[in-house]
């Protein structure tokens, strides 16, 4: 029951900091760009803080995988060779013929 309440806390509390960020970055964004609603630039400033943190932790994630990894390529993911030909449409329709008169 702790452990629930220690990451409600945790998850309270990182979600109040990338609000309170994303708050400050829409109100830098409407005082650089005046005609701006404010409600526009915390929108903004909340999209661009997560988008940033999650950026940020994916290449973390990144480096921290490769440096366990080595130089070595996973050889668990199958290639897929298509031929040069290879077309994904559906055949041409004829055009419709046209009444005669």
């Amino acid at each position: 029951m702790l452990l629930i309440l220690v990451m409600a806390l945790a998850f309270c509390l990182i979600v109040l900091a990338l609000g309170a960020l994303g708050v400050g970055i829409g109100f830098l964004l409407k005082i650089c760009i005046p005609s701006l609603q404010i409600g526009h630039a915390v929108v903004a400033g909340s999209i661009i803080s997560v988008a940033s943190v999650h950026f940020f932790g994916r290449l973390m994630h990144a480096i921290s995988s490769q440096t366990e990894e080595g130089d070595e390529i996973p050889d668990d993911h199958p290639a897929l060779v298509l031929p040069k030909d290879f077309r994904n449409h559906l055949p041409r329709r004829r055009r419709p013929r046209r009444k005669r008169k």
